[in-house]
């Protein structure tokens, strides 16, 4: 079995003691400088030199460093190998931190139910905060979560232009932590999220098989928004490559939440054959104002359909739906392996998705995009 890495540097450690190249009184390598020497993240050092203090072979002091004892049992003899005690003793129990922007019927539940049933059978406990969406609110929560003494964090960042500074301080001090659903770009932290540009480029050529070229895209502001600026990317690239021309004119942005009656107003002003929606918010409008056209038959695509509108076990919308069980899965695993200290190479990781094909779409007939 594969020593853990916090133990190969408590032992290192130990075993340097032992042969007097540590006397009593001597500083031992810092936290950061064992996490280089070892390359390993600061969580990994942080336990070993722990576990040492606990047995009473070093003094931590705050601030200062951590210090051979002046007065300890340690033998020259004593075997360094802790393994067997360890594993005799139980595993003290970890704190996950979860923070999130909040939870829709659409889209998280079943992410906060997954992670929390995953780390529980590991025989931990999840602390879930929520952040209401605001980056004050969103800094607040993070120094809250590591207040209370968590190991790692699993956390959904509130959208924006601008990284909050608590979390480009946990990168810099190699806490571990994993986004979900997000992939912020230039920080070495895993991010865990769908794959949107792609599944919005098949959302239009789903449409355009199907002999339609009109494909309105409505969303709300995509700025600072990494998902709906791939999705925007996608819906872009895929009217590019099957020529379909003013695919800009076709791009519908506004505020649902706060001023649906500017969105409805900027329908008003695009004439389309079908609807393509990046959030089932916009879905709502979208279809309130094609009802009030009495042209509700129009096709329409949206992203996130919630599965409690299913009706009769079918949707009422084709949709794009995202993997939260895979996302929750593979966000859970990754967290694990940076708090048992193991170093990342890669930082993005796709989870598949699946576009459901619902009542908004069934009459249109396959024609593979034929212009004939």
């Amino acid at each position: 079995m594969k020593e853990p890495l916090y133990l190969k540097i408590y032992n290192s450690i130990l075993s340097q003691i032992q042969l007097g190249f540590y006397q009593a009184g001597d500083r031992v390598p810092s936290e950061i400088e064992l996490a280089e020497a070892f390359n390993v993240s600061r969580i990994t050092t942080k336990r070993a030199l722990d576990m040492l203090a606990q047995q009473q072979v070093i003094v931590r002091k705050r601030g200062k460093g951590s210090y051979v004892a002046w007065q300890n049992q340690l033998a020259e003899d004593q075997p360094v190998d802790v393994t067997e005690e360890k594993d005799a003793s139980p595993r003290p129990i970890r704190k996950i931190g979860m923070v999130v922007p909040g939870v829709a019927n659409t889209y998280g539940l079943e992410i906060l139910r997954l992670v929390e049933k995953s780390v529980r059978q590991r025989g931990d406990v999840v602390l879930i905060a929520s952040t209401d969406g605001s980056l004050a609110e969103e800094a607040a929560v993070i120094q809250r979560t590591l207040d209370a003494g968590v190991d790692g964090l699993l956390m959904t960042p509130v959208n924006g232009q601008h990284y909050n500074e608590p979390i480009i301080r946990l990168s810099l001090e190699q806490f571990p932590i994993v986004f979900i659903d997000r992939h912020l770009p230039g920080l070495p932290i895993p991010g865990v999220y769908t794959d949107n540009f792609a599944a919005a480029k098949e959302t239009v050529a789903y449409l355009f098989e199907r002999g339609l070229r009109r494909i309105v895209f409505v969303t709300p502001p995509t700025r600072g928004t990494a998902s709906l600026e791939q999705r925007l990317a996608g819906y872009l690239a895929a009217c590019a490559e099957f020529g379909i021309a003013n695919a800009e004119q076709m791009v519908i942005e506004g505020d649902h939440y706060h001023n649906a009656e500017q969105l409805l107003e900027k329908l008003n002003e695009v004439e389309g054959d079908a609807y393509i929606s990046s959030e089932h918010g916009v879905e709502l409008v979208v279809a309130e104002w094609l009802a009030n056209q009495e042209e509700l038959d129009k096709p329409r695509i949206c992203f996130d359909y919630p599965k409690s509108s299913y009706v009769d076990g079918e949707p009422s919308v084709t949709h794009i739906q995202q993997d939260e069980a895979t996302m929750a899965k593979t966000a859970v695993e990754l967290l694990y392996q940076l708090i048992e200290g193991e170093k990342m190479e890669a930082f993005q990781f796709l989870s598949p998705y699946t576009l459901i094909e619902g009542k908004s779409t069934k009459n249109l007939a396959f024609d593979g995009g034929n212009t004939s």
